[in-house]
């Protein structure tokens, strides 16, 4: 799905909702897979001297390589150069940027940060930079296949994507919950079964009403 600006827009701007994905495959050959809830805009001159991007979301790009075209991705926190790559990038506001590299190699800047395949890369809000070798990338980008993966996340984290994945809204009575850290999957295209996954293993009950959810303790403090 893509939303066509008015003319006068230096952009193209392609929008997914929460509980949705889209593909689009540019001129030059290059796919991007979007995630749930992601926007990324697209300059008109694309592809003249150089091919940038803007990403807010989430996003997985297969690059058709041009070395007197870069392919730029650049985000908040920081911009990713492809120097021929399969890599998936992860820029949702309020989030660490994340870029996990699939195939190849990609320069992510800001700070500068070499990644090749199999390696990710995390700038955190202070401009702290991780860098882990020999991720399991299938993890990262589990998503494309229709499957949510977790390893060793925040609940928060999980809670976050949940809502953007099923489209709903989340709360938690139990705020100590949400540094809680754990490693699960969701292959469902059930919010109520997801839900139902999570709360068996937080040990809480959840009620839904349309978009809105509440999880409780099944232990209240007294």
């Amino acid at each position: 799905m893509w939303t066509r600006l008015p003319r006068a827009t230096p952009f193209r701007e392609y929008v997914t909702a929460p509980g949705q994905r889209s593909q689009i495959t540019f001129l030059d050959g290059t796919r991007v897979l979007l995630a749930v809830d992601t926007r990324l805009r697209v300059p008109r001159d694309y592809g003249a001297r150089r091919r940038l991007v803007e990403l807010e979301g989430e996003a997985y790009f297969v690059v058709r390589h041009d070395p007197a075209r870069p392919f730029l991705v650049r985000t908040a926190r920081g911009t990713t150069e492809d120097l021929g790559t399969e890599f998936n990038v992860r820029a949702y506001r309020d989030e660490d940027l994340a870029v996990v590299v699939a195939r190849g190699q990609v320069l992510l800047r800001g700070p500068e940060l070499r990644l090749g395949a199999r390696e990710r890369g995390v700038v955190d809000a202070d401009g702290i930079t991780t860098h882990l070798r020999g991720v399991a990338v299938d993890h990262y980008v589990a998503w494309t296949r229709g499957t949510l993966r977790f390893d060793d996340a925040t609940v928060r984290t999980v809670l976050l994507q949940l809502a953007r994945w099923y489209d709903i809204d989340i709360q938690v009575d139990d705020t100590s919950l949400a540094h809680e850290r754990l490693t699960i999957a969701f292959d469902t295209p059930s919010a109520d079964e997801a839900l139902a996954s999570l709360a068996r293993v937080l040990d809480v009950r959840f009620t839904r009403t349309g978009r809105s959810v509440r999880m409780r303790s099944v232990h209240p403090v007294s």
